[in-house]
């Protein structure tokens, strides 16, 4: 009857080949970063040799030592070229992205088509400035501006300005106003308003209370490009709770040969403001 090797019940692990070494069947070698086990007894025949040995596990492809190619990388990949690589984590705000050879992957800034660039919440003061926001080199052809949760601390409106080099332009301006109110009783009424050779833009024209709330929008062409024109266009909505809705719509234009890096946004008096945020978006 056979005879069982109760030492044999399990693979044996020898160590790294050794080509003066007696191996017998299970003995399991490592070579050449690989491993083998051993499937018939032999001495000398190197792990090469099929009839003697079986590979159990190879190594990659290319022998990367994977563990110095990426000593203080954070992320590996392996590239098109089917090569190990790695990359250290980037700075905060930058994503992932693939590189420009489309061989790997770098970190980069967030790039879109659409762009918050600039916010200010404000609680006090009477105008709210943005300098410097708008370029001709930043690849934005217009903007938008939102006003989040404007509440006055008087019963006042907003005003719309352009700024250029940090100072604030108060003439030249055309404009023309539609207000569309919807009263508490359930009422309506149609107003319309117009400037000429005026020192703004209205926004929300019609008297805001302090217990009201307003958001407005306006549009615009990138004002540091010649070729745009200064024109905007805002909407904005007012509501009271006792008073009804309103909703004014409004388009202006500075009739002056200029160019402009920034805007304000400007109560109708010197009263501060209780609650405004503001959003500038450029558009690609």
């Amino acid at each position: 009857m056979a005879t069982l090797n109760l030492g044999r019940i399990k693979p044996v692990f020898r160590g790294a080949y050794a080509g003066g070494t007696a191996y017998v069947v299970d003995d399991i070698v490592t070579s050449g970063n690989e491993t083998f086990i051993c499937i018939q007894a032999s001495t000398g025949n190197a792990t090469s040799n099929a009839s003697y040995w079986t590979k159990l596990a190879a190594k990659g492809v290319d022998g990367t030592d994977v563990g110095a190619t990426l000593n203080n990388k954070e992320i590996a990949f392996k590239t098109n070229a089917g090569a190990v690589d790695g990359i250290p984590i980037g700075t905060a705000g930058q994503f992932l992205k693939v590189n420009s050879g489309a061989t790997g992957y770098e970190y980069g800034a967030v790039s879109s088509d659409f762009v918050r660039i600039a916010n200010l919440n404000v609680t006090t003061g009477s105008s709210v400035n943005f300098n410097s926001v708008f370029s001709s080199s930043d690849g934005y052809q217009s903007y938008f501006i939102k006003i989040h949760r404007h509440k006055p601390s008087a019963t006042r409106w907003l005003k719309f300005r352009w700024r250029n080099s940090g100072s604030t332009l108060t003439n030249n301006y055309r404009w023309k106003t539609t207000g569309f109110r919807t009263k508490g009783d359930g009422s309506e009424s149609t107003d319309n308003y117009s400037g000429n050779s005026s020192a703004f833009i209205p926004i929300t024209y019609w008297s805001q209370r302090p217990d009201g709330i307003s958001f407005a929008t306006i549009d615009l062409g990138n004002p540091s490009i010649s070729s745009n024109g200064h024109m905007i266009i805002a909407s904005a909505v007012v509501y009271e709770s006792d008073n009804g809705i309103l909703r004014n719509a409004t388009g202006g234009v500075r009739e002056a040969t200029a160019t402009y890096d920034g805007f304000e946004i400007h109560d109708s008096s010197t009263s501060n403001f209780s609650n405004m945020d503001v959003s500038v978006y450029g558009i690609k």
